[in-house]
């Protein structure tokens, strides 16, 4: 059995191709390990969260057992917070997965940090600088960092998430040649960020208790 491990990175597309995989056919995207919550219903994230919130493996043994249920031939899991686990959470991924493929897409560091901070700005309280942010953030921005991380008991794809360097410019279609496979297309946005004014403003008004509507 086959099985390929998607672990983002953040801010790389994964939403619209988790939208796809679920939708897919010729392969098991197992519902076990997926939110209930609609908005991020389409991701693994409780395999991840149960290793570094949770502490309960459960849903790892859910998982075995839908695996063991269907007898796929390929298995496909998918989530940006797999890109936030440690050595020793990794290597409990591997303990169940010994043989899996990991595939990550990168975007560069100064886009992707840009992109979180207007995101954790506008969508969240957050009311500081972008300097400041840069000192908080869970997900590993050293790359070859979190490369070597994986790459100590995983094969590791990484592939620049630029839309030149994309197949068909869309990680749908690019994921999908990886996989060697078909996958329903799901448009995909590269993402952009909100302007820095825009972002001034609703720093400045959040600084001075204000609520941006």
């Amino acid at each position: 059995m086959r099985v390929i491990i998607h672990i983002g990175t953040h801010k790389t597309g994964s939403t619209a191709l988790q939208m796809s995989l679920s939708r897919s056919k010729g392969f098991l995207y197992p519902k076990s390990g997926r939110p209930s919550q609609s908005a991020i219903s389409f991701g693994h994230h409780l395999l991840p969260w149960s290793l570094t919130r949770e502490n309960d493996v459960s849903v790892w043994n859910d998982l075995s057992e839908e695996i063991s249920r269907a007898n796929p031939k390929a298995v496909v899991l998918s989530s940006e917070e797999f890109d936030t686990l440690d050595e020793n959470q990794i290597d409990f991924v591997y303990s169940r997965f010994p043989d899996a493929e990991v595939i990550m897409y990168l975007r560069r560091q100064d886009k992707f940090v840009q992109s979180m901070y207007c995101t954790d700005v506008i969508f969240s309280e957050y009311a500081d600088s972008i300097s400041e942010y840069i000192k908080i953030l869970r997900t590993e921005v050293d790359y070859l960092k979190l490369y070597n991380k994986w790459a100590r008991k995983f094969k590791v794809v990484a592939i620049p998430y630029e839309r030149q360097a994309l197949k068909n410019m869309d990680i749908v279609s690019d994921f999908a040649s990886h996989l060697k496979m078909r996958l329903p297309s799901v448009k995909d946005k590269i993402n952009t960020s909100f302007p820095k004014h825009i972002i001034d403003l609703v720093v400045s008004m959040r600084k001075n208790g204000n609520k941006p509507s």
